[in-house]
């Protein structure tokens, strides 16, 4: 209920009040702002007042304001909006009338009216945190991005004011979320764990922020405590699961999204995320059975059907999985990674004139990378094109980005002649994927160069590391099956 700014006038304001009024009206005054007078005579008492054209524009708009609550109270809303248009076309700078109306319009669904109020009451008094706060709350309810990043500024201010208000927090912590300012929200999150240890709320978004900047052991301890706490809160069951597959922790992923499956056979999210990670650990049949589910219900689903491919490509099965990367690209057409991911099957397929294709096409999109420069010159240097020069311009735009060291740049700058096949294998380090990748890329060039003899012993090294699943291990594979032909 939204509370009654007028009932308990100090003495002195109410004698100044009183003065204000005629002595005729005297009693009238008294029974308007009395908090036992009945309703029924206090709602005709300051009816009386409001309508007297001879008194005060205050006087007259803090009896409209008194009739106000008494209608919100017993739910006239619409006469109490009615009432407190007139109070703030009476006092355009009274704030609390227009924090009054503006919780009268939320409560309503009138959010943009609301906003424009708390807006008007912060014009007037930059010092209402609960202005910041309910407008900052208001406009995370947004999809907008703008909005989002104006609720947090609220929401921040509204903080600063009044930083012992943990719901504030809260919604503080939530909008740095959706801002994608996630240590920022680790640190809001905290503060409130740090008083309510056990808050739902804020484990939820202390752990969803910590999964988002890596730090996954935290996050599933997180998740973990909230499931202690809440052992039904599948949505915090299904956090904990991704947290454990980007964590590669593979099969405590598969028990969490298993549990879910089990309670929600229709939850196509945890079947897809069980599918993604029994491909990472391996379990490919595990994988193409989940991904088939998922498809049974979504078809179209380009992410499922990319994965699918995936497991295909894994299995050897390079008609199958290039059909599925087509099907996928028929639902996004655009979408970089999925033309990066067929262009590079094709090269392993020796369609390397439709890799070409594929990869420029991939290079003209934002998921444009060293990796896919890396392939497309593969590919050119099989077919045609001037695959020297369009390696030579994307190195150039790569190299002012980030480090002549940052992988996979020290694959394009070994197919350019700057370091050797040696100073490439040192810098992939101990990494599998590195290591595969990078003897991939030396078994290619030694191919292009009739170097046989060099192109098996790299692609045999390509293909001992631990990097299944990747397109450099499987196209290592199949360069060693032509060779032995």
């Amino acid at each position: 209920m939204i509370p009654f700014r007028h009932l308990h006038i100090p003495g002195l304001i109410y004698a100044t009040l009183l003065a204000a009024v005629p002595a005729i009206a005297a009693d009238t005054s008294m029974t308007c702002f009395s908090a036992t007078a009945a309703a029924a005579a206090r709602r005709t008492a300051c009816g009386i007042i409001a309508d007297d054209p001879s008194l005060a524009p205050a006087v007259r708009a803090n009896a409209l304001a008194a009739r106000a609550e008494m209608s919100a109270r017993e739910n006239h809303i619409t006469d109490a909006l009615k009432d407190y248009d007139t109070v703030i076309a009476l006092t355009p700078q009274d704030s609390s009338a227009l924090m009054a109306r503006g919780r009268l319009r939320e409560a309503t669904g009138d959010d943009r009216g609301a906003i424009a109020d708390y807006s008007a009451a912060l014009a007037n008094n930059v010092a209402l945190s609960d202005a910041y706060k309910r407008r900052g709350a208001l406009r995370l309810k947004s999809n907008n991005q703008a909005m989002i990043e104006a609720a947090a500024i609220d929401l921040g201010a509204a903080h600063r004011l009044n930083p012992t208000d943990l719901a504030t927090d809260q919604l503080l912590g939530t909008a740095q979320l959706r801002d994608n300012r996630n240590a920022e929200a680790a640190a809001t999150f905290d503060v409130i764990l740090a008083t309510k240890p056990d808050d739902v709320d804020a484990l939820r978004g202390h752990g969803t922020a910590l999964g988002r900047t890596e730090d996954y052991a935290e996050a599933i301890a997180d998740f973990d405590h909230l499931l202690r706490l809440h052992p039904d809160d599948t949505a915090a069951l299904k956090a904990r699961g991704v947290a454990n597959l980007q964590a590669g922790k593979f099969q405590p992923a598969v028990d969490d999204f298993t549990t879910l499956l089990a309670a929600s056979q229709d939850d196509v999210e945890a079947q897809f995320f069980r599918a993604t990670a029994r491909f990472r650990m391996g379990d490919m049949a595990g994988a193409e059975s989940d991904f088939d589910i998922v498809l049974a219900k979504r078809p179209k689903d380009p992410d499922a059907l990319a994965g699918r491919a995936l497991v295909r490509i894994t299995n050897g099965q390079l008609t199958e999985g290039e059909a599925d990367f087509t099907a996928a690209l028929t639902a996004a057409p655009q979408a970089g990674a999925l033309l990066a991911d067929r262009g590079e099957l094709r090269v392993l397929r020796g369609d390397y004139a439709g890799a070409v294709q594929d990869l420029t096409a991939a290079m003209a999109t934002s998921a444009a990378s060293p990796d896919i420069a890396a392939w497309r010159f593969i590919a050119e240097r099989h077919s045609s094109g001037d695959a020297a020069r369009n390696l030579t311009a994307a190195r150039k735009t790569f190299a002012a980005t980030g480090s002549n060291d940052r992988w996979p740049m020290p694959v394009i700058r070994y197919f350019l002649g700057e370091i050797t096949a040696a100073d490439l294998m040192a810098r992939a380090g101990d990494s599998t994927a590195l290591r595969s990748l990078a003897a991939y890329a030396i078994g290619q060039n030694a191919l292009i160069h009739n170097d046989r003899t060099t192109a098996k012993q790299y692609f045999m090294t390509a293909s001992e590391t631990e990097a299944r699943g990747s397109f450099a291990f499987i196209g290592a594979k199949i360069e060693l099956v032509k060779l032995a032909k």
